[in-house]
């Protein structure tokens, strides 16, 4: 074979290798953990290998023997899992374009654009969740393998009988592994019929060597169904569709096709019209821009250069796209089968946007089938190229929106840590709820315990981060104290009362709190209406979320040892401590604050402002009005309180009851009538807080 055949046999694969990198490997050296990620990092540090076991046993037990293979590889290194999960999901792109070639061989141009739009699918947004969909990726690429053996079986049984075998071990690999690809699995029968169609092109010849290759793919997915209904069940979600049927069946299947619309709609037309969407270019900056016009410029042209090169042997017309169509079609259908009896919704939107990924290859089926029917092939090849290009843009800005995320939580904990050196066992952290767009209140429960029991290695967890929003009516009760908290976490559990509750808020651009019951009680709240409260927090108006304002009346601070003789130190994960900045200062100031030393306030006070650094969010000011007030500094105390008051009235009635609590306070070089000045200045001063 010359140089020049092998490298156009090997241009499918290299070019979708190019397009892997530039859809999820630019960023992919600086992404770290998220969502379920962070279980899967604390249950390799804490319970090893029967962790994994455990976890797995209710829902996906012969997951676990895979995983105890890849975790005993990769640990807990991010970048290596990054790796891991985009080499699967460039492969599980080449094992496709292998599997529909074997199909359809004279179609190698349509085949080869297929492969790319299955890769960039702009439906699924969660690349970087690189533990869980690593080895999601892992059992699509076997499923099309096992599907490709079958073909290479079908035509030669007795030469290729071992074809027939590993394929079947495969496709029990990826039904016992995931039910993610079970509607998939049925597309087997069809595909199967198309890659008979060449060698028997009489249909009862054909039919009788389908139904004996089949059958042994059939007896597979006979046995994990029976196993699955019958003998695992429905641990984590529910098989509704049972119920629905049984209680109202004419109901459900009236329902039903508009059930099926709605995935479609989503997984298809929602997802695609993504590509249409600029990017918040303000963001990014002249460089990152930069480099995004490149991708798409080189993606785009590269890609028309390289689907040229390809002879089309014949030519394609309205049956080749009706047959893709079809196809495609019943490709969605099948996929969304798991998500329809268990009644799971297909969103765009973090968490959901995982249930897109089995509709990948429908997508991207229904499109090639949309684009045969334009007139001219460089018209299609042109389109096909841009509509690629957009889409690895959108994928590309997936990947900085998941880098930023890693930042604010790598930010996160430092200033938590800085805050809270040493955190008593069964403790819980409240919050209303993060900034972070893609961690749950249960995926962060694994790095706080991470952080704070480093040496634990049982199956007690002995802490958890709750959102109030999230666990209120549910694991926590009411906001009241003494009361039970317990939650399972598959492998592990956690048991305490919300007497051990410390509140906490976080919403850049200001800094990580822990909430006070006297001193943060006066803070303006946000509004009532959740879209104008979010604007307020995200512009950085000084206001607590109503939520957050809950959780001060049962927060426990006691719960906070300041004075650690060891303080915690934050795993390698997280990488090296961030410059010293305003955020560092008011951790350690307000951690003072909390202890009373307002000596120690107004020394850091001092300090922070000589560099000089000040802050996002002016509330934070309020530690150091309050400690110069008390150690009888008038000139400083006075001067920040009508800079913060100037600046933002709405603290007016948070700075009153400072100087009311100083005035209720010890004795200092601060006279009544100069209280009385400033309480007068600032016009407003709450009745019955501040005490």
């Amino acid at each position: 074979m010359g140089i020049e055949k092998r490298l156009s046999r090997w241009a499918a694969p290299i070019a979708l290798f190019v397009i892997t990198f530039f859809s999820y490997g630019i960023f992919a050296y600086q992404q770290g953990f998220h969502w379920d990620d962070w279980g899967f990092v604390w249950l390799i540090r804490t319970l090893g290998k029967p962790g994994l076991f455990d976890y797995f046993a209710t829902n996906r037990p012969f997951l676990a023997y895979v995983y105890s293979v890849t975790t005993s590889i990769f640990g807990t290194n991010p970048w290596a899992w990054q790796l891991f999960s985009i080499f699967f999901r460039w492969l599980s792109a080449v094992s496709l374009l292998w599997m529909l070639r074997i199909i359809w061989p004279k179609y190698k141009q349509q085949i080869f654009i297929i492969s790319i739009l299955f890769l960039i699918y702009p439906g699924f947004n969660q690349q970087a969740i690189s533990i869980t969909y690593g080895h999601f990726f892992l059992a699509q690429t076997l499923l099309f393998i096992s599907i490709g053996l079958m073909l290479k079986f079908a035509s030669d049984p007795r030469r290729l009988w071992w074809a027939g075998v590993l394929g079947v071990c495969l496709s029990a690999f990826n039904l016992f592994s995931t039910e993610y690809f079970v509607g998939l699995e049925l597309l087997r029968p069809l595909l199967l019929w198309y890659g008979l169609r060449e060698q028997f092109p009489n249909w009862r010849s054909r039919l009788k060597r389908a139904t004996q290759t089949y059958g042994p793919f059939f007896l597979t997915l006979l046995g994990y169904l029976y196993w699955r209904y019958f003998i695992l069940g429905f641990y984590l979600y529910q098989l509704k569709l049972v119920s629905d049927l049984e209680s109202a069946p004419i109901g459900w299947l009236a329902t039903l096709p508009k059930s099926i619309w709605d995935q479609w709609q989503v997984a298809f037309l929602q997802a695609w019209s993504q590509i249409f969407q600029v990017p918040n270019f303000d963001e990014y900056g002249s460089r990152l821009t930069v480099i995004y016009i490149l991708v798409l410029v080189l993606t785009g042209i590269g890609l028309y250069k390289i689907a040229n090169q390809f002879i089309k042997s014949q030519e394609t017309d309205w049956r080749f796209s009706a047959r893709f169509f079809g196809l495609g079609l019943l490709s969605l259908f099948l996929a969304g089968l798991p998500f329809l009896i268990t009644e799971l919704p297909i969103r765009l939107t973090f968490p959901n946007s995982r249930f897109t990924l089995p509709f990948a290859l429908g997508s991207a089926l229904i499109l090639i089938a949309i684009l045969e029917l334009l007139p001219h092939s460089t018209l299609k090849i042109l389109i096909a190229s841009g509509l690629i290009a957009l889409a690895v843009g959108v994928q590309f800005n997936n990947g900085y929106l998941w880098r930023e995320d890693w930042r604010l939580q790598k930010s996160y904990f430092w200033q938590m840590i800085w805050r809270i050196p040493e955190l008593q066992p069964n403790s819980i952290l409240l919050s209303s709820d993060t900034p972070l767009m893609y961690s749950s209140d249960n995926s962060l429960t694994f790095p706080l315990n991470l952080i704070y029991a480093p040496d634990n290695h049982s199956t007690d967890i002995q802490y958890v981060y709750y959102h109030l929003s999230v666990r209120l009516g549910n694991e926590l009760q009411a906001i009241k104290p003494g009361l039970p908290i317990q939650q399972d976490y598959l492998a592990a559990t956690f048991e305490s009362t919300s007497d051990q509750i410390v509140a906490v808020h976080f919403s850049p651009p200001g800094c990580f709190r822990v909430l006070h019951p006297v001193f943060d009680r006066d803070l303006p709240l946000a509004p009532a209406s959740g879209e104008i409260a979010e604007q307020w927090l995200k512009s950085g108006v000084p206001v607590l979320p109503r939520t957050a304002a809950k959780a001060i009346q049962i927060s426990n601070l006691n719960q906070i040892n300041p004075n650690p003789t060891i303080d915690v130190v934050l795993p390698p994960i997280f990488g090296s401590e961030p410059t010293h900045t305003w955020c560092y200062y008011f951790e350690k100031a307000d951690l003072a604050r909390q202890e009373d030393d307002w000596v120690k306030v107004a020394e850091i006070g001092d300090q922070v402002f000589g560099i000089p650094y000040y802050p996002d969010n002016l509330s934070e000011y309020l530690p150091f009005v309050e400690a110069y007030a008390r150690t009888g500094r008038w000139e400083e105390a006075r001067d920040l309180t009508r800079k913060t008051a100037d600046q933002v009235p709405l603290l007016a009635p948070a700075l009153c009851a400072i100087w009311q609590r100083v005035e209720k306070g010890a004795s200092t070089n601060i006279t009544p009538a100069q209280i009385n000045k400033m309480k007068n200045e600032l016009g407003y001063c709450p009745f019955g807080l501040g005490n």
